[in-house]
């Protein structure tokens, strides 16, 4: 199932294309949807393959892609947001919004893979060190074991979550490392920009991002309509 709208010169995307086909033919992957713009203006607008494979629903221009970790940039987004409008600065301590981390601690895992402090931390975590992934705050074996008895089915908010991560050893002092924080790090910005806009998060982003830009089919909590859109997950190997 293909749809495809070129503006441009196509010789330009056949190797595009016929790539994305290549893959999608040889069940590398399911389906592709690409957009290319040129000065603002789009020049290649492709679709092809299937949302869901087993039961030959056609990929389609609409169809709604979960974003994993590319919130990640969304909520950087809503900090420096905050910041251009001096609600926040990057150089801010952590524990100017939630006290807890003002007592951070280092830890490690024993022999028996139990998490085990090691001291204190040698300086506060700040705003900057989250968004850079160098705070400690999750960002390792430390991090997952905390995780792994984290109460998911009680947590419902960016500071609900938070109130437990103030009490979690880092992987390393805030600024000496640099190690992907897979959610408690931007968990804790989210919060932040819930306190300082005094607005709860997936509202401010619908206000000031999403909407703003156009993004009508992008948020946490989609309408029943929009889930229908959903596509399926399948690993893939590109």
């Amino acid at each position: 199932m293909k749809n495809c709208v070129i503006l441009g010169d196509s010789k330009k995307f056949s190797r595009v294309i016929n790539s994305v086909n290549g893959r999608i033919e040889r069940g590398v992957l399911p389906g592709v949807t690409l957009r290319v713009m040129l000065n603002g203006e789009c020049v290649l607008d492709y679709t092809a393959g299937y949302s869901n494979i087993e039961e030959k629903i056609p990929l389609r221009r609409d169809s709604v892609f979960r974003l994993a970790s590319m919130t990640k940039p969304i909520t950087a987004a809503a900090a420096l947001w905050c910041a251009e409008r001096g609600k926040l600065r990057l150089s801010d301590k952590i524990s100017k919004y939630f006290p807890a981390f003002a007592r951070s601690r280092v830890g490690k895992l024993d022999g028996r893979g139990k998490v085990a402090a090691l001291g204190a931390a040698e300086r506060e975590i700040t705003v900057e060190d989250i968004l850079t992934h160098s705070s400690g705050l999750g960002s390792g074996e430390v991090g997952d074991a905390q995780f792994a008895s984290f109460p998911r089915a009680h947590v419902r908010t960016p500071r609900e979550a938070v109130e437990h991560y103030g009490e979690w050893l880092l992987d390393f002092s805030p600024g000496t490392s640099q190690m992907y924080s897979p959610l408690a790090a931007l968990d804790v910005v989210a919060a932040i920009v819930e306190k300082v806009t005094d607005t709860e998060y997936e509202s401010f982003l619908r206000e000031r991002i999403f909407l703003p830009l156009g993004m009508t089919d992008t948020g946490y909590n989609l309408t029943e309509e929009q889930y229908g859109r959903v596509v399926k997950l399948y690993p893939v190997s590109v």
